[in-house]
């Protein structure tokens, strides 16, 4: 392979003749070596787009064309190709009197042959012989059953040997959306991975998903790609079922000799080898090798390889019959790790080895999510019936891995079971945790309640932490004095590290002096002993709890550290719920915190203990076992694009994650949308989410922004126990009652606890007209270091409420500079429509003679081709409604449309020219 400079890779005759075209287009490759007599070849596998690069370039010929190919019923017809192509009767007999005849017919035009793979031995002898005198393009498919020599003798014959490249992912997403408009993005990334590339399979499993919804048959498709299977030899093809039963890259070795001749036919791809040198490696076929530490890949050692679509190998795991899929499994068990061996095992049928396995396999990893997997896969084998004691130890790992759906539905069968073997009872107890961690407050109460008494201390102490936080979660007030009876039986610091994060977070709840040491050192504590679940539960509480109070920063780095100690313990589920809620505080404080420096600004308190054994630090510092301390306020705030917020919380939602992880994403992304100016898309993304308090907000803000302010009057009424979001809200509504919405704005002059900005702001839309300015002064500044967007909130207020011209227009200049460089667009464009009732414009002139459109026709009419109404468009540029229509109007007029529709595609289509 040679790869060009644009990073496109062109195959090399491996006869040493420079036959590839040296460009990254297939397509002016090919046009180049037909500007004289020649042979060009374009390969590739099933459905990769060889007959549709033949139909272009048959199309793109300015002379006469004669196209014809093979067919696999005919392949032994003498002839046969050749003579669909010229329509005339050829000689037979002889391959260069055959080749005189077709030069004759052809001469200056095009020869197109497809499927040559299918072409009779005497059309593949003559067309060396065609192409010395006429130009001649085919389509050979890989993998084929050409001879050796044959091929040999195309490839020395050809001017260009071109494999025909896979689709980009976002050519493979275009091409998907086309086929089918209705998929969801998710089904469409889903479609991509598919397909890996393959323009055949992009359109049949796009069109199989639009109409079942799943991504999974297209029959059409595994016809086409188990016939192209059946051209290799055996060991190919079960080096390829093999990559299909594993569902991910694995070493060439271990595929035995097949893997060589699956890469020579393109259908699997190297990839960086993570073997280490000098591990020996066995094959699927029993043959024992070692990786070398020096040498390059060769043809023989291919490193790490993976099927280049994932789609043609399960279709070639589906061609092994029962016996042999069986086999290939038992096989494959011997190879790989414990956690894929146990499947394996489990799909070849033998599940009491696989119960075995996967029980003695969890006792030697380190990592919750693999000792989770493990376990609930030991405890869901049909035919097996567990121990309690591996049930418990299941859900504990289960907990620990953020699954508490799984760890409850593991611990449902010993419910009914006799309550005096201690495992039973700490069963119980392990599943009111479950309960509790999965949502269902009633269940987890009930299920405490019937644990027996006499229990040990250790499990009376998690029986109590469930009751205390079902309370918590109810009534704040009434944990209150559930933790006063806790602390009276097991003291103000117990030993059971759950029961002592339960208190912290009844302190954390009535923000109690000192809450945010309780709840870290009790991260700590409970990460040195080995309590992961308490760790990451204490630890997310903390975060909540300092987003809460509008201490973004700290929340967000919080976030960040905890993530890591997730991600390399495969805590998925607490992962991206950390991800995520640190996505969220960047979005709304309108910057992130990328790193915390090492030193601070001289005046911050209070430190918070961050760190022990359960949330390690980031990088590469190492801080003493238990707690560390790490300030509250960065000195230096690193802006982030919003942008890649927006790109990492669409990455996240298009994978499985927990409802909550789900809405914080999809606030964070909402809110970057909407104050970019994609109120559409914003409000899509808030449709689709679960219901929380943080949506709720996001979901009114954005009907304000979209000039909806009538629905922005109603939130959860849950969001007053969150301080920043219940301020936040009585903020909107305020702005929604000024723009004209019924809202009845008693009670909303203060709100309970939450930074000092809020209850400043809402001081100041209560103050006297001639007080106001200067109150939403001081709210602007208030916000500047907690969230950007309120800031600028806020000086648009002033700027409304100054009675003198030039101290408005100055702080209404501020807010637009501020909105312009943060990218809020909508709040730019409220700042330049106030800014216009000061004289100061900011309209786009162009000319106004004949039948050109303005500069600002054309940008109306493009927020018209995007789908903006009317009032989202004036909210964007800051004029009134009444001026976009007039220019909506004019654009009309000039293009001779009858429609806004008309006039707007009209616009696009001019510009896309």
């Amino acid at each position: 392979m040679h790869e060009t400079e644009s990073g496109t890779h062109v195959m090399l005759p491996s006869e040493g003749r420079d036959t590839a075209t040296g460009t990254p287009d297939v397509l002016a490759g090919a046009r180049k070596a037909l500007a004289e007599p020649g042979l060009v070849v374009l390969t590739g596998g099933p459905g990769a787009g060889r007959t549709r690069l033949l139909t272009q370039l048959g199309e793109a010929f300015s002379g006469p064309v004669f196209a014809g190919g093979g067919l696999a019923t005919l392949r032994d017809v003498p002839a046969f190709a050749l003579t669909r192509a010229v329509r005339v009767r050829l000689p037979a007999q002889d391959a260069p009197l055959l080749a005189e005849a077709v030069r004759a017919r052809v001469r200056g035009g095009l020869l197109v042959l497809d499927d040559l793979q299918w072409a009779d031995p005497l059309t593949l002898a003559a067309l060396p012989l065609i192409a010395a005198h006429t130009r001649v393009v085919v389509a050979l498919r890989t993998p084929h059953r050409l001879p050796g020599a044959t091929l040999a003798a195309l490839r020395h014959a050809a001017a260009a040997w071109l494999p025909v490249p896979p689709l980009t992912s976002a050519e493979a997403s275009a091409l998907v959306s086309g086929v089918a408009p209705g998929l969801a993005p998710d089904a469409v990334a889903a479609v991509v991975r598919q397909a890996g590339g393959s323009p055949l399979a992009c359109q049949a499993l796009a069109r199989h998903a639009q109409q079942t919804g799943a991504v999974d048959e297209a029959v059409d498709l595994r016809y086409a790609i188990a016939g192209a299977l059946a051209d290799l030899t055996r060991p190919a093809r079960t080096a390829m079922a093999a990559l299909g039963l594993l569902g991910r890259p694995a070493p060439a070795r271990l595929l035995g000799s097949g893997a060589a001749e699956l890469a020579d036919n393109g259908l699997i791809v190297s990839l960086p080898s993570s073997i280490p040198a000098g591990d020996p490696v066995e094959s699927i076929t029993g043959t024992l090798s070692v990786v070398s530490a020096t040498a390059p890949p060769t043809r023989a050692d291919l490193g790490m390889v993976a099927a280049v679509s994932p789609y043609v190998a399960e279709v070639a795991a589906g061609m092994l019959d029962a016996d042999a899929r069986t086999g290939l499994h038992r096989r494959l068990a011997r190879l790989v790790p414990p956690r894929e061996s146990v499947r394996h095992l489990a799909a070849a049928g033998d599940t009491g080895e696989a119960y075995r396995l996967a029980v003695s396999a969890s006792r030697t990893t380190s990592r919750a999510g693999e000792r989770a997997e493990l376990l609930l896969l030991a405890c869901r084998l049909p035919g097996t019936l567990p121990d309690p004691g591996v049930r418990v130890a299941a859900a504990r790992a289960a907990l620990a891995a953020g699954q508490p759906a799984a760890a409850a539905s593991v611990l449902a069968p010993l419910e009914h079971t006799v309550a005096s073997d201690p495992a039973v009872i700490e069963a119980m107890v392990l599943r009111a945790e479950a309960l509790l961690q999965a949502g269902d407050l009633d269940g987890a109460r009930h299920s405490a309640a019937a644990v027996p008494a006499g229990l040990a201390p250790e499990l009376l102490a998690a029986r109590d932490r469930v009751l205390l936080l079902t309370d918590l979660a109810d009534d704040p007030a009434l944990a209150v004095g559930t933790a006063a009876s806790v602390i009276a039986r097991h003291g103000e610091t117990p030993a059971h590290t759950g029961l002592r994060a339960a208190l912290a977070a009844v302190a954390a709840a009535r923000r109690a002096y000192g809450w945010e040491n309780a709840l870290a050192t009790a991260t700590a504590a409970a990460g040195d002993a080995g309590d992961a679940l308490t760790a990451r539960w204490s630890a997310w509480v903390l975060v909540e709890t300092l987003a809460a109070d509008g201490r973004l920063p700290e929340a967000a780095h919080l976030a960040q550290v905890a993530a890591q100690a997730c991600q390399a313990d495969l805590a998925y589920s607490w992962q991206t719920r950390f991800v995520a809620a640190g996505l969220w505080a960047s979005a709304l404080r309108g910057h992130a915190v990328a790193g915390v420096p090492a030193q601070a600004s001289a005046r911050v308190e209070p430190a918070i203990p961050a760190f022990g054994a359960g949330l390690p630090s980031p990088g590469n510092a190492q801080p003493p076992r238990g707690v560390a301390t790490v300030q509250s306020a960065p000195a230096v705030v690193e802006p982030v694009l919003a942008d890649l917020v927006v790109h990492r919380a669409g990455d996240l939602m298009d994978r499985s994650l927990p409802a909550l992880a789900r809405a914080y994403a999809a606030a964070a992304a909402g809110l970057v949308e909407a104050d970019a100016g994609l109120l559409g898309a914003a409000r899509a993304r808030l449709d689709a989410a679960p219901r929380t308090p943080v949506a709720g907000w996001v979901a009114a803000e954005i009907a304000w922004l979209d000039g909806q302010p009538d629905r922005a009057a109603t939130w959860d009424p849950d969001t007053d126990r969150i301080p920043l979001l219940s301020g936040l809200h009585r903020i909107t509504a305020r702005w929604a009652a000024r723009d004209g919405a019924p809202i009845d704005v008693t009670g909303l002059e203060s709100a309970a606890g939450g930074p000092t900005a809020i209850h400043q702001t809402l001081s100041a839309f209560a103050a006297s007209p001639s007080a106001a300015p200067s109150a939403f002064a001081a709210s602007a500044a208030a916000w500047s270091s907690v969230v950007l967007r309120e800031q600028v909130r806020c000086l648009i207020a002033q700027g409304l409420h100054e009675d003198e011209s030039d101290l408005a227009v100055r702080a209404l200049l501020n807010a637009e500079d501020l909105a312009e460089r943060a990218g809020l667009v909508v709040l730019r464009g409220r700042a330049q429509r106030a800014l216009r009732q000061h004289s100061v414009r900011r309209d786009i002139r162009g000319p106004r003679a004949g039948d050109d459109l303005t500069a600002r026709e054309q940008q109306v009419m493009r927020l018209v081709a995007a789908g903006d109404p009317t009032r989202r468009i004036a909210g964007q540029l800051g004029v009134s409604a009444e001026t976009v229509e007039t220019h909506i109007r004019s654009a009309m007029r000039k293009l001779g449309a009858r429609t806004r529709t008309e006039a707007a595609v009209r616009v696009r289509e001019a510009l896309m020219s």
